[in-house]
């Protein structure tokens, strides 16, 4: 797994497209990006005001995928560690006690996000 975080700026294109096609409604600009072979799910229910809302997106096609939340009395239906393909990239949106944390991209570091088409 590599270990780098790269923050990106909103008027990044690839950036642009991610968010208009997964999250319109994001206004923020908290946006990194993390080049890994997995990530993990987690926290995919509300609990204390936090919960993590994840996205999958073939980035050459575009579409996309909501990864559904795991039942309250077994959030383990969903969550735990899911590989990246290549060509593809999992988008999280973070909520700590009500408020937006942003978006994390993660993507498989075998692609180059910055030149997605």
């Amino acid at each position: 797994m590599l270990k780098t975080t790269i923050k990106l700026s909103r008027s990044n294109p690839v950036v642009k497209k991610l968010i208009a096609a997964i999250c319109p409604d994001y206004k923020g600009r908290k946006i990194i990006a993390s080049p890994q072979n997995f990530v993990n799910l987690y926290n995919t229910n509300w609990a204390g005001g936090s919960k993590n809302y994840y996205y999958a997106i073939n980035l050459q096609s575009g579409s996309v995928c909501q990864v559904p939340a795991g039942t309250w009395y077994n959030p383990s239906d969903v969550e735990g560690n899911v590989n990246i393909p290549a060509g593809c990239a999992i988008i999280r949106r973070s909520y700590f006690c009500g408020h937006d944390m942003g978006l994390t991209i993660y993507y498989n570091g075998n692609n180059d996000i910055l030149c997605i088409k």
